[in-house]
């Protein structure tokens, strides 16, 4: 959703804190229409949607020319190393052998149903953290092309009217990256344990904007750091977090995906 602009002419409405010392900025934006409701009701014209309409979205985003106040986060740039690789390399070396034993004690304090899979991905993280920083520093070398993408497009950003995307939301951490970083996002989502489902995802995208097999290899980089990196967020999240209802009833079953998913990486 494109947003709204305010009287004044901007998008963006700074707005005093009643609890900060600060001003807080905020934007208006249409209600995208649809459900996030891929996975319940999964469809190749669904699927066809929203690849044709993501790599529609990268070769929109792959001209775009910004204004040099926005170029720190949103350019077209020659094909080089993408900076997500140095980011994940810095997150992963926070998470040392102290830092993740001290979370163990932690995650037995949870009910059962989260603390069972926190505490297998607290069992495979430290065989896993030192292979996939190799991964992320090999693939350092690649060259890709850059510009803006999503960087967090996944199953519940996606809104379907039917078998139409009708809505994506939630553009917070979009910002100058390769595509490998909204479709590895992006697949582990809807298909966390179907290698054939991303083959024919992939193929779709490609239609509309050929994949490079440079591309194709940082995909899997991605994915193998993403989901590592979503296990390590709830284990430091979990111990201090305030659930909702529908958060205890919704995140053990996220939580065994991503430990079913780092078991098949050991």
């Amino acid at each position: 959703p494109a947003p709204l602009k305010s009287l004044s002419g901007s998008t963006l409405l700074q707005v005093p804190s009643p609890l900060k010392n600060f001003e807080e900025n905020f934007q208006i934006e249409p209600w995208m229409l649809g459900s996030a409701d891929f996975q319940p009701h999964p469809s190749p014209p669904r699927l066809n949607s929203a690849m044709t309409w993501l790599a529609r979205f990268h070769l929109i985003a792959s001209r775009y020319q910004a204004p040099p106040a926005a170029r720190d986060w949103f350019q077209a740039l020659p094909p080089a190393a993408s900076p997500l690789l140095a980011e994940r390399r810095s997150l992963l070396a926070a998470w040392t052998p102290p830092r993740l034993s001290s979370y163990s004690t932690l995650a037995h304090r949870l009910p059962a149903s989260l603390a069972q899979p926190l505490s297998r991905i607290l069992h495979l993280a430290p065989r896993l953290i030192p292979r996939i920083d190799l991964e992320l520093r090999h693939a350092s070398a690649l060259a890709v092309p850059l510009f803006p993408c999503l960087r967090d497009l996944w199953h519940d950003h996606l809104l379907f009217t039917g078998d139409t995307l009708t809505g994506v939301i939630d553009p917070n951490a979009a910002r100058t990256d390769s595509v490998a970083s909204d479709l590895s996002r992006l697949l582990g989502s809807l298909f966390p344990h179907d290698p054939a489902a991303w083959d024919a995802a992939l193929e779709l995208y490609s239609r509309t904007r050929p994949l490079s097999l440079t591309e194709r290899q940082l995909i899997e980089v991605y994915d193998h750091s993403q989901i590592l990196l979503a296990g390590l967020f709830w284990v430091e999240r979990l111990p201090a977090a305030s659930l909702t209802a529908q958060q205890l009833a919704s995140l053990p079953a996220r939580l065994q995906t991503i430990a079913d998913r780092l078991d098949r990486l050991v």
